[in-house]
């Protein structure tokens, strides 16, 4: 149910204060948004520069209650599915499958540690991955769960994904969600990666989705001066890049990331 290139293709917040979290975003990293309406409600388009690189829209009544967050789409074949497959792998149906007008068909799915994701076939081919992100464009995808081995079999599963075990040394252990048959070859790029929550973390398991930032110290400084709740301040990954953990004026957590090549 996995399309041979499943991957992340789309994020968008929900958030009980649009506005506020319209204001924080363009003046971090310099988006610039268009409003459109969907009839039962509207939905922000957020733009670096001419390229759409996420959404933001209004926490529905139904979903009051649920904390403001940044989920993402997985690119999917099938999105009926694979929502029968995570069913019987452990997953709960947050939302059935449904059509959006002129776009895709999705559905969202909570992993059987909590985490929620999106399947999505969209009507078009999705674009080509970048082999490089650009500053405000979206950079990474990590899964923050207490139960990295529960979690690496699901997704594995679902998406038709490989998994590689990193060391890293005093941060513990890191898994690397590779396409199959690629899990040795360093010159293509991840999908996403997977980690232990800290053991006093108070957030449920989730999806952390990383937006590349030209320098991250600047970034997190403004941040903070923007009504950002900083969780990891500035930090180098060895050989890697550099990136620091926020919480938006909203609540939602996301990452600002600097490669280091």
């Amino acid at each position: 149910m996995a399309t041979e290139g499943s991957r992340f293709v789309w994020r968008e917040l929900m958030t009980g204060d649009v506005a506020r979290a319209v204001q924080f975003y363009t003046r971090l990293f310099g988006w610039k948004t268009e409003v459109m309406d969907m009839g039962t409600m509207k939905y922000t388009i957020v733009k670096n520069g001419d390229k759409q690189v996420g959404g933001i829209y209004q926490t529905p009544p139904e979903a009051r209650g649920t904390p403001p967050n940044w989920l993402g789409y997985v690119s999917v074949d099938n999105v009926d599915g694979a929502c029968e497959k995570a069913v019987k792998l452990g997953a709960k149906i947050m939302m059935p499958p449904m059509d959006i007008p002129n776009v895709g068909r999705w559905a969202v799915l909570a992993d059987p540690q909590g985490a929620a994701v999106a399947p999505f076939r969209g009507n078009q081919a999705p674009q080509p991955t970048p082999t490089r992100a650009q500053p405000g464009e979206f950079c990474w995808d990590e899964l923050m769960t207490n139960d990295v081995a529960g979690a690496v079999k699901f997704y594995t599963q679902l998406f038709g994904w490989a998994a590689v075990e990193h060391d890293m040394g005093a941060h513990g252990k890191y898994t690397l969600f590779k396409k199959q048959g690629t899990e040795k070859d360093q010159n293509v790029p991840g999908l996403g990666g997977a980690m232990a929550m800290p053991k006093d973390a108070k957030h449920p398991p989730y999806w952390m989705h990383y937006i590349e930032h030209a320098d991250v110290d600047k970034g997190a400084a403004m941040a903070r001066e923007l009504g950002g709740q900083m969780f990891v301040p500035p930090t180098d990954i060895p050989n890697i890049g550099r990136f620091s953990v926020f919480a938006d004026p909203t609540g939602a957590h996301f990452a600002l990331y600097k490669n280091a090549h």
